[in-house]
């Protein structure tokens, strides 16, 4: 009989993200759109994702896997048929055209480092959301949809030229 090794299960940290963030994005009018406790993929990734009333999309990864590394991204939601393809862009380019610095990835770690880590995107999303917010309109979604990384570069890449007959956006405004 072959030896079965018992590994620890480990909450899924974007589960563990929206515990520490949910009373601060619930004030600023988002709301939880999926189920940040279910891990994806081989890699063990999971997300928070949150919508808020103007229809501005923060979503909140972390892949633990392959990359070991966290990031955030906002925007509208494009959605092909399979589901959601990805979001406009990373949060840090968003947050660049309001002068505001922001990682556009986390290093994840191991250890006590992933909750450290989370901190430290919360402290980022408490620091500029509240400003980004207020002042972002259609247009400063639109631009970071056709930078690099962008969601049309994205949509191009995995529908090909005529991406746009396949993709549904989300509205924003």
């Amino acid at each position: 009989m072959a030896h079965v090794r018992d590994f620890p299960v480990y909450p899924a940290e974007a589960s563990q993200f929206h515990k520490m963030a949910w009373c601060f994005l619930s004030d600023m009018g988002f709301e939880l759109i999926n189920d940040p406790s279910l891990k994806h993929g081989r890699f063990s990734a999971s997300s928070a994702v949150y919508r808020s009333e103007q229809g501005l999309y923060i979503s909140v990864g972390f892949e633990s896997g392959d990359s070991n590394s966290a990031m955030i991204f906002c925007g509208r939601k494009w959605s092909g048929q399979r589901g959601t393809l990805c979001f406009s862009n990373n949060y840090s380019v968003l947050a660049k055209r309001f002068e505001m610095d922001v990682p556009a990835t986390y290093k994840l770690g191991y250890g006590d480092e992933p909750p450290k880590t989370m901190e430290k995107m919360f402290d980022d999303l408490k620091k500029t959301l509240p400003k980004i917010q207020d002042r972002v309109t259609l247009t400063d979604i639109m631009s970071i949809e056709e930078g690099t990384n962008g969601a049309r570069n994205i949509a191009a890449g995995k529908l090909g030229l005529n991406f746009m007959e396949e993709v549904e956006i989300s509205s924003f405004g």
